[in-house]
Protein backbone atom coordinates (compact mmCIF):
# COMPACT_ATOMS: atom_id res chain seq x y z
CA UNK A 1 0.00 0.00 0.00
CA UNK A 2 2.79 2.19 0.82
CA UNK A 3 4.93 1.19 -2.04
CA UNK A 4 1.97 2.18 -4.17
CA UNK A 5 1.34 5.37 -2.52
CA UNK A 6 4.67 6.85 -3.56
CA UNK A 7 4.30 5.61 -6.82
CA UNK A 8 1.28 7.29 -7.38
CA UNK A 9 3.11 10.74 -6.09
CA UNK A 10 6.22 10.69 -8.27
CA UNK A 11 3.48 9.63 -11.25
CA UNK A 12 1.55 12.45 -10.22
CA UNK A 13 5.11 14.70 -9.67
CA UNK A 14 5.99 14.01 -13.46
CA UNK A 15 2.96 14.71 -14.83
CA UNK A 16 2.90 17.88 -13.12
CA UNK A 17 6.67 19.40 -14.33
CA UNK A 18 5.31 17.59 -17.87
CA UNK A 19 2.46 19.80 -17.65
CA UNK A 20 4.22 22.67 -16.42
CA UNK A 21 6.97 22.44 -19.36
CA UNK A 22 4.83 21.66 -22.52
CA UNK A 23 2.20 23.92 -21.20
CA UNK A 24 4.05 27.31 -20.87
CA UNK A 25 2.82 29.28 -23.43
CA UNK A 26 -0.33 29.17 -21.19
CA UNK A 27 0.51 28.81 -18.08
CA UNK A 28 3.55 31.48 -18.08
CA UNK A 29 1.34 34.30 -18.91
CA UNK A 30 -1.70 33.44 -16.57
CA UNK A 31 1.00 33.48 -13.63
CA UNK A 32 2.13 36.60 -14.31
CA UNK A 33 -1.11 37.81 -14.46
CA UNK A 34 -1.66 36.81 -11.03
CA UNK A 35 1.41 38.34 -10.14
CA UNK A 36 0.11 41.71 -11.50
CA UNK A 37 -2.84 40.62 -9.64
CA UNK A 38 -1.56 41.03 -6.84
CA UNK A 39 0.69 44.00 -7.04
CA UNK A 40 -3.28 46.06 -7.92
CA UNK A 41 -4.16 44.44 -4.75
CA UNK A 42 -1.48 46.00 -3.00
CA UNK A 43 -1.88 49.00 -4.33
CA UNK A 44 -5.74 48.99 -4.29
CA UNK A 45 -5.05 48.97 -0.49
CA UNK A 46 -3.05 51.85 -0.39
CA UNK A 47 -5.85 54.12 -2.30
CA UNK A 48 -8.52 52.57 0.28
CA UNK A 49 -6.32 54.39 3.36
CA UNK A 50 -6.56 57.89 1.36
CA UNK A 51 -9.17 60.20 3.34
CA UNK A 52 -9.99 63.76 3.20
CA UNK A 53 -11.56 64.37 6.34
CA UNK A 54 -14.81 62.21 6.53
CA UNK A 55 -15.01 60.85 2.49
CA UNK A 56 -12.99 58.45 1.24
CA UNK A 57 -12.41 57.22 -2.59
CA UNK A 58 -15.65 54.33 -3.67
CA UNK A 59 -14.24 50.71 -3.91
CA UNK A 60 -15.44 51.01 -7.53
CA UNK A 61 -13.07 53.96 -8.20
CA UNK A 62 -10.19 52.55 -6.19
CA UNK A 63 -10.39 49.22 -8.13
CA UNK A 64 -10.52 51.14 -11.69
CA UNK A 65 -7.62 53.74 -10.69
CA UNK A 66 -5.32 50.53 -9.43
CA UNK A 67 -5.88 48.71 -12.70
CA UNK A 68 -5.94 51.55 -14.62
CA UNK A 69 -2.58 53.65 -13.16
CA UNK A 70 -0.89 49.67 -13.20
CA UNK A 71 -1.83 48.84 -16.80
CA UNK A 72 -0.39 52.19 -18.39
CA UNK A 73 2.68 51.77 -16.51
CA UNK A 74 3.63 48.88 -18.12
CA UNK A 75 2.64 49.88 -21.12
CA UNK A 76 4.80 53.01 -20.43
CA UNK A 77 7.40 50.89 -19.10
CA UNK A 78 7.51 48.12 -22.14
CA UNK A 79 7.44 51.30 -25.11
CA UNK A 80 10.17 52.92 -23.65
CA UNK A 81 12.02 49.61 -22.91
CA UNK A 82 11.80 48.27 -26.59
CA UNK A 83 13.09 52.08 -27.77
CA UNK A 84 15.97 51.72 -25.80
CA UNK A 85 16.97 48.33 -26.68
CA UNK A 86 16.28 49.21 -30.83
CA UNK A 87 18.78 52.01 -30.51
CA UNK A 88 21.53 49.68 -28.98
CA UNK A 89 22.24 48.31 -32.28
CA UNK A 90 23.14 51.85 -33.67
CA UNK A 91 26.02 51.89 -31.36
CA UNK A 92 27.55 48.39 -31.84
CA UNK A 93 30.16 49.90 -33.72
CA UNK A 94 31.63 52.21 -31.09
CA UNK A 95 31.51 49.70 -28.30
CA UNK A 96 33.62 47.13 -30.70
CA UNK A 97 36.69 50.13 -30.94
CA UNK A 98 36.30 51.18 -27.61
CA UNK A 99 36.80 47.04 -26.20
CA UNK A 100 39.67 47.10 -28.76
CA UNK A 101 40.66 49.89 -27.09
CA UNK A 102 40.66 48.51 -23.49
CA UNK A 103 42.03 45.29 -24.74
CA UNK A 104 44.91 47.04 -26.34
CA UNK A 105 45.95 49.33 -23.55
CA UNK A 106 46.32 45.89 -20.95
CA UNK A 107 49.41 45.48 -22.18
CA UNK A 108 50.39 42.74 -18.70
CA UNK A 109 47.28 40.17 -20.45
CA UNK A 110 49.19 39.93 -23.67
CA UNK A 111 50.87 36.13 -23.04
CA UNK A 112 47.29 35.05 -22.75
CA UNK A 113 46.90 36.31 -26.78
CA UNK A 114 43.56 38.24 -25.43
CA UNK A 115 43.90 40.18 -28.69
CA UNK A 116 42.99 37.05 -30.57
CA UNK A 117 40.31 35.69 -28.12
CA UNK A 118 38.55 39.61 -28.53
CA UNK A 119 38.42 38.61 -32.39
CA UNK A 120 36.32 35.79 -31.52
CA UNK A 121 34.30 36.60 -28.86
CA UNK A 122 34.07 40.47 -29.45
CA UNK A 123 33.45 40.99 -32.62
CA UNK A 124 30.76 43.25 -34.45
CA UNK A 125 28.91 40.36 -35.68
CA UNK A 126 29.01 38.28 -32.16
CA UNK A 127 27.35 41.35 -30.00
CA UNK A 128 24.80 41.81 -32.70
CA UNK A 129 23.87 38.22 -32.52
CA UNK A 130 23.51 38.98 -28.53
CA UNK A 131 21.47 42.26 -29.20
CA UNK A 132 19.03 40.39 -31.69
CA UNK A 133 18.61 37.34 -28.72
CA UNK A 134 17.16 40.72 -26.37
CA UNK A 135 15.31 41.95 -28.94
CA UNK A 136 13.51 38.19 -29.79
CA UNK A 137 13.32 37.75 -26.04
CA UNK A 138 11.11 41.06 -25.86
CA UNK A 139 9.10 40.57 -28.54
CA UNK A 140 7.89 37.05 -27.01
CA UNK A 141 6.78 38.95 -23.88
CA UNK A 142 5.14 41.82 -26.06
CA UNK A 143 3.71 39.06 -28.44
CA UNK A 144 1.94 37.70 -25.14
CA UNK A 145 1.29 41.23 -23.54
CA UNK A 146 -2.12 40.83 -25.07
CA UNK A 147 -2.74 37.56 -23.46
CA UNK A 148 -1.61 38.59 -20.10
CA UNK A 149 -4.15 41.81 -20.07
CA UNK A 150 -7.33 39.46 -21.28
CA UNK A 151 -5.92 36.96 -18.01
CA UNK A 152 -5.69 39.73 -16.22
CA UNK A 153 -9.16 41.15 -17.02
CA UNK A 154 -11.04 38.40 -16.37
CA UNK A 155 -9.01 37.49 -13.28
CA UNK A 156 -9.88 40.80 -12.05
CA UNK A 157 -13.73 39.86 -12.49
CA UNK A 158 -13.81 36.79 -11.16
CA UNK A 159 -12.40 38.10 -7.79
CA UNK A 160 -15.93 40.19 -7.46
CA UNK A 161 -18.13 36.92 -7.93
CA UNK A 162 -15.76 34.32 -6.34
CA UNK A 163 -17.27 34.43 -2.77
CA UNK A 164 -20.54 33.62 -3.85
CA UNK A 165 -18.95 30.77 -6.03
CA UNK A 166 -17.25 29.84 -2.98
CA UNK A 167 -20.12 29.45 -0.79
CA UNK A 168 -22.38 27.60 -3.46
CA UNK A 169 -19.82 24.65 -3.76
CA UNK A 170 -18.96 24.65 0.16
CA UNK A 171 -21.05 21.34 1.58
CA UNK A 172 -21.09 23.65 4.72
CA UNK A 173 -20.04 26.80 6.63
CA UNK A 174 -16.85 24.95 8.20
CA UNK A 175 -15.48 23.93 4.61
CA UNK A 176 -16.36 27.36 3.32
CA UNK A 177 -14.14 29.10 6.10
CA UNK A 178 -11.38 26.92 5.43
CA UNK A 179 -11.10 27.34 2.41
CA UNK A 180 -11.83 31.16 2.32
CA UNK A 181 -9.14 31.05 5.07
CA UNK A 182 -6.79 29.75 2.98
CA UNK A 183 -7.42 31.93 0.29
CA UNK A 184 -7.02 35.22 2.25
CA UNK A 185 -4.04 33.60 3.52
CA UNK A 186 -2.73 33.27 -0.10
CA UNK A 187 -3.86 36.65 -1.31
CA UNK A 188 -2.44 38.85 1.77
CA UNK A 189 0.65 36.97 1.65
CA UNK A 190 1.23 37.62 -1.69
CA UNK A 191 0.18 41.09 -2.24
CA UNK A 192 2.62 41.90 1.01
CA UNK A 193 5.61 40.64 -0.72
CA UNK A 194 5.05 41.26 -4.13
CA UNK A 195 4.38 44.83 -3.11
CA UNK A 196 6.88 45.48 -1.05
CA UNK A 197 9.39 43.74 -3.46
CA UNK A 198 7.84 46.43 -6.11
CA UNK A 199 8.61 48.90 -4.23
CA UNK A 200 12.18 48.15 -3.25
CA UNK A 201 12.93 47.26 -6.62
CA UNK A 202 11.49 50.30 -7.81
CA UNK A 203 13.78 52.04 -5.49
CA UNK A 204 16.96 50.39 -6.34
CA UNK A 205 16.04 50.80 -10.45
CA UNK A 206 15.25 54.40 -9.46
CA UNK A 207 18.36 55.33 -7.45
CA UNK A 208 20.53 53.31 -10.38
CA UNK A 209 18.97 55.33 -13.13
CA UNK A 210 19.62 58.59 -11.13
CA UNK A 211 23.93 57.04 -11.11
CA UNK A 212 23.83 55.99 -14.48
CA UNK A 213 22.31 59.16 -16.34
CA UNK A 214 24.93 61.13 -14.16
CA UNK A 215 27.35 59.38 -14.86
CA UNK A 216 26.17 59.92 -18.92
CA UNK A 217 25.79 55.41 -19.39
CA UNK A 218 24.44 54.91 -22.30
CA UNK A 219 20.59 53.73 -22.32
CA UNK A 220 20.10 54.45 -18.49
CA UNK A 221 16.65 53.56 -18.31
CA UNK A 222 16.99 50.15 -19.75
CA UNK A 223 19.86 48.75 -17.04
CA UNK A 224 17.39 50.48 -14.48
CA UNK A 225 14.58 48.55 -15.63
CA UNK A 226 16.55 45.55 -15.72
CA UNK A 227 18.16 46.23 -12.11
CA UNK A 228 14.18 46.54 -11.47
CA UNK A 229 13.32 43.07 -13.13
CA UNK A 230 16.29 41.10 -11.75
CA UNK A 231 15.95 42.54 -8.22
CA UNK A 232 12.65 40.16 -7.92
CA UNK A 233 15.26 36.67 -8.60
CA UNK A 234 16.51 36.28 -5.13
CA UNK A 235 20.09 35.76 -3.99
CA UNK A 236 21.72 36.11 -7.45
CA UNK A 237 19.40 38.74 -9.35
CA UNK A 238 21.00 41.92 -7.27
CA UNK A 239 24.84 40.24 -8.26
CA UNK A 240 23.19 39.64 -11.95
CA UNK A 241 21.71 43.20 -11.97
CA UNK A 242 24.90 44.78 -10.84
CA UNK A 243 26.61 43.63 -13.58
CA UNK A 244 25.41 44.42 -16.60
CA UNK A 245 25.67 47.99 -15.93
CA UNK A 246 29.37 47.71 -15.34
CA UNK A 247 29.75 45.81 -18.37
CA UNK A 248 27.92 48.43 -20.73
CA UNK A 249 30.40 50.93 -19.15
CA UNK A 250 33.10 49.21 -20.23
CA UNK A 251 32.25 48.96 -23.60
CA UNK A 252 31.12 52.22 -24.03
CA UNK A 253 34.22 54.44 -22.14
CA UNK A 254 36.68 51.88 -23.56
CA UNK A 255 38.92 52.68 -19.89
CA UNK A 256 37.99 51.04 -15.90
CA UNK A 257 37.44 54.26 -14.33
CA UNK A 258 33.61 55.12 -15.55
CA UNK A 259 33.00 51.24 -15.31
CA UNK A 260 34.79 51.13 -11.43
CA UNK A 261 32.76 54.29 -10.45
CA UNK A 262 29.32 52.05 -11.64
CA UNK A 263 30.18 49.21 -9.96
CA UNK A 264 30.90 50.69 -6.61
CA UNK A 265 27.77 52.91 -6.69
CA UNK A 266 25.22 50.37 -8.33
CA UNK A 267 26.75 47.78 -5.64
CA UNK A 268 25.92 50.40 -2.77
CA UNK A 269 22.48 51.09 -4.03
CA UNK A 270 21.91 46.96 -3.81
CA UNK A 271 23.62 46.91 -0.31
CA UNK A 272 21.54 49.70 1.48
CA UNK A 273 18.08 48.45 -0.01
CA UNK A 274 18.86 44.61 -0.19
CA UNK A 275 20.11 44.51 3.34
CA UNK A 276 19.00 47.50 5.29
CA UNK A 277 15.85 48.84 3.63
CA UNK A 278 13.77 45.69 2.69
CA UNK A 279 14.50 43.17 5.98
CA UNK A 280 13.13 46.53 7.82
CA UNK A 281 9.68 46.41 5.75
CA UNK A 282 9.47 42.54 5.34
CA UNK A 283 10.32 41.52 9.09
CA UNK A 284 9.65 37.80 9.51
CA UNK A 285 6.56 37.82 7.36
CA UNK A 286 8.11 35.41 4.89
CA UNK A 287 8.41 32.17 6.35
CA UNK A 288 10.57 30.45 3.61
CA UNK A 289 13.86 28.53 3.80
CA UNK A 290 16.89 30.29 2.30
CA UNK A 291 18.02 26.71 1.25
CA UNK A 292 14.35 26.07 -0.14
CA UNK A 293 14.64 29.72 -1.91
CA UNK A 294 17.80 28.28 -3.74
CA UNK A 295 16.16 25.24 -4.52
CA UNK A 296 12.99 26.70 -5.74
CA UNK A 297 15.31 29.20 -7.88
CA UNK A 298 17.49 26.52 -9.42
CA UNK A 299 13.80 24.75 -10.29
CA UNK A 300 11.65 27.37 -11.51
CA UNK A 301 14.21 28.30 -13.62
CA UNK A 302 15.42 25.76 -15.37
CA UNK A 303 11.47 25.07 -16.49
CA UNK A 304 10.55 28.85 -17.23
CA UNK A 305 13.99 30.24 -17.42
CA UNK A 306 14.40 34.47 -16.01
CA UNK A 307 10.51 34.36 -15.59
CA UNK A 308 9.93 31.61 -13.19
CA UNK A 309 13.10 32.62 -11.35
CA UNK A 310 11.13 35.94 -10.31
CA UNK A 311 8.38 33.20 -9.66
CA UNK A 312 10.07 31.48 -7.52
CA UNK A 313 9.64 32.82 -4.14
CA UNK A 314 5.45 33.44 -4.69
CA UNK A 315 5.22 30.03 -5.43
CA UNK A 316 6.86 28.73 -2.95
CA UNK A 317 5.17 30.69 -0.34
CA UNK A 318 2.16 29.38 -1.61
CA UNK A 319 2.52 25.78 -1.86
CA UNK A 320 3.88 26.36 2.30
CA UNK A 321 0.37 28.06 2.81
CA UNK A 322 -1.88 25.52 1.33
CA UNK A 323 0.20 22.29 2.79
CA UNK A 324 -0.16 23.84 6.25
CA UNK A 325 -3.77 23.61 6.17
CA UNK A 326 -3.86 19.77 5.27
CA UNK A 327 -2.99 17.76 8.27
CA UNK A 328 -1.39 14.93 5.64
CA UNK A 329 0.97 17.69 3.55
CA UNK A 330 2.20 19.75 6.84
CA UNK A 331 5.04 17.98 6.93
CA UNK A 332 5.99 19.64 3.90
CA UNK A 333 5.51 22.76 4.66
CA UNK A 334 7.29 22.29 7.78
CA UNK A 335 10.33 21.53 5.75
CA UNK A 336 9.74 24.35 2.84
CA UNK A 337 9.54 26.78 6.29
CA UNK A 338 12.38 28.78 8.12
CA UNK A 339 11.12 28.22 11.37
CA UNK A 340 8.87 25.03 11.13
CA UNK A 341 5.90 27.33 12.51
CA UNK A 342 2.61 26.46 10.63
CA UNK A 343 -0.15 29.19 9.81
CA UNK A 344 -3.02 28.13 11.83
CA UNK A 345 -6.53 29.29 11.92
Amino acid sequence: MKLSKITNSLILSIAIVTILIFGKDIILPLAISFLISFVINEFEALLTKIKIGTFSLPKCLVHALAFSLIVFSLFLFGNLLYNNIQNISEVIPVYQANISKLISSLTFLEKFDIKLLSKEWLNAAAITSFVSVILDSLSGILSNSFLILLYLVFIRLESTFFSKKLILISSGEKEYEGVRFIIDNINASMSRYIGLKTITSLSTGFLSFIILTILNVDFAFFWAFLIFVLNYIPTIGSLIATLFPFGIAILQFGSLNIPIIVLVSISSIQFLVGNVIEPKLMGNSLNVSPLVVLISLAFWGSIWGVTGMVLSVPITIMIIIVCSQFESLQWLSILLSENGKLLKK
